[in-house]
């Protein structure tokens, strides 16, 4: 059995306040860590089920993350620079204003990954808080919440609901984040996005393909009842039935169209008809096939394609200014993102129909003709037979 050690920390002579806070702080991690080991030993004496140890770990370095994160604000201090503070006007031409301390501190809590915090803070300002020299030097955030969890909540709200995402969290971290909370958050982030997109530097020359292309595409995101426009919103909802069925043509939920749009560019990729097939029909994946180059991607759902055609317009400007590149519109059948592009594109753009688009409708086609149960094989060579045609430019033919 190992034998703890004593749970200290050596600072000069003299500690200060901050490093004796710091010192108990590292001090209750240590404990926790040992009393962790204190446990395994009895664990494996009791032959418990593995999972169980495992969740029991995580949940003690947990608490030792949460002590070493106390013990890192302990030894930041409180941000106390001084009597006062030289803060910078709210404009350029305003004049800097000196700000005296406050008499008491102030507490704010910080919802780490480990667990809440309280932050203790010197503030400044006359009368009420105006400059807290910690905020700035630690970077926190405008809310209680870490970055590190938004970040990880942003992460499962990207494929989940809020209400499904908080439980997740909750379930890994012991975290109760109210569904309310992780939604303001989301809509916060989100409002930083299309300045970061729009202050992105033109990539470098020598970075980039000689082939640019643009993609766009449309995607129904469905909508809850309180997102709804006034008129959609108008009618109530029929009465709960057993076993309601939609009627024709009736969705089970409202959408609206988000436009999605990417531009990139890319090496040539030259390959024949039967090596196209082999890839598409079989799945497999060249591994000689070029990376897209500088790739960005910008979605628009309330304004729509107007303004996602407005982006790719400016971003074929500025990654070919001088128009020398081959351009590609890449999107599938869809007359209006065609007469988009046609209004908003250079005229010398090439058109290109995405194959998988193609190939649905082949599909489609092919089952009118085969029986879907016991003529797979058949079907599947009626398709790669035509989708051949069309690779070789036999286009009517395949019509």
């Amino acid at each position: 059995m190992l034998t703890p050690t004593t749970a200290a920390v050596k600072f000069d002579l003299l500690p200060t306040p901050e490093q004796k806070a710091c010192s108990m702080s590292v001090g209750e991690g240590l404990n926790t860590f040992w009393t962790l080991v204190e446990y395994l030993q009895k664990a494996a004496d009791q032959h418990q089920p593995i999972h169980q140890v495992e969740e029991t770990i995580f949940r003690k370095f947990m608490v030792a993350g949460r002590w070493m994160l106390q013990a890192f604000l302990d030894m930041s201090g409180s941000g106390d620079v001084g009597p006062t503070v030289i803060a910078a006007g709210d404009s350029s031409t305003d004049p800097d204003q000196e700000l005296p301390r406050l008499e008491q501190t102030h507490k704010r809590p910080y919802l780490s990954i480990f667990g809440e915090i309280s932050v203790e803070r010197t503030c400044y300002g006359h009368d009420r808080v105006e400059a807290v020299p910690l905020d700035a030097q630690l970077h926190l955030p405008q809310r209680q919440y870490s970055y590190l969890l938004q970040q990880w909540l942003g992460t499962f709200v990207v494929d989940d609901a809020h209400a499904e995402a908080v439980r997740k969290l909750e379930t890994i971290l012991g975290l109760g984040i109210a569904v309310k909370a992780s939604e303001d958050l989301d809509r916060e982030q989100a409002g930083d996005v299309e300045p970061f997109q729009n202050n992105l530097p033109v990539p470098e020359p020598t970075e980039e393909g000689p082939i640019l292309v643009v993609t766009a595409d449309c995607k129904g995101v469905p909508l809850v009842r309180s997102a709804l426009g006034p008129e959609e919103a108008a009618e109530p909802p029929l009465p709960a039935l057993a076993n309601q069925r939609r009627g024709k043509g009736e969705k089970a939920n409202k959408k609206r169209m988000a436009a999605v749009g990417a531009v990139y560019t890319i090496d040539p990729f030259v390959r024949t008809a039967d090596e196209v097939i082999d890839e598409v029909m079989r799945k497999k994946a060249a591994k000689r096939r070029p990376l897209p180059a500088h790739k960005r991607v910008r979605a628009e759902l309330l304004v729509g394609k107007v303004a996602l055609f407005l982006w790719l317009a400016d971003e074929v400007v500025r990654r070919n200014p001088e128009g020398t590149k081959p351009l590609i519109f890449l999107s599938d059948g869809e007359r209006a993102l065609h007469d988009r592009q046609s209004e908003y594109l250079p005229e010398n753009v090439v058109c290109i129909l995405d194959l998988f688009h193609v190939m649905e409708r082949l599909w489609k086609v092919a089952w009118c003709f085969f029986d879907e149960k016991t003529q797979k094989r058949e079907a599947h060579q009626w398709v790669e037979e035509r989708l051949r045609r069309l690779l070789e430019g036999k286009v009517d033919s395949v019509i």
